[in-house]
């Protein structure tokens, strides 16, 4: 995990050439093995949270992130509703 996270910045910067606007984020193998990934861990799921929110700042690539940000909240929370109904 210590290696992903020296380069987790890169690839969420790396989202900005996936078209992401034009596809699923399913459809992104880059979205979604950041997404899946950062919900096996609380400290990259932190990071790539914080990661996206910054990214959104830039008008020319907010609707890209704002996307991802969605994505992730939702994949993010339905994990974490299962995790709880389990125990």
């Amino acid at each position: 995990m210590q290696e992903l996270q020296l380069f987790f910045l890169q690839l969420v910067q790396a989202l900005k050439y996936e078209n992401l606007l034009q596809q699923n984020i399913e459809d992104s193998a880059l979205a979604s093995f950041l997404i899946e990934r950062a919900i096996q861990s609380p400290i990259l799921d932190n990071f790539l949270y914080w990661y996206l929110k910054v990214e959104t700042e830039d008008p020319a690539w907010h609707e890209v992130y704002k996307k991802m940000v969605t994505a992730f909240m939702e994949r993010l929370l339905s994990v974490r509703f299962l995790v709880g109904k389990a125990i």
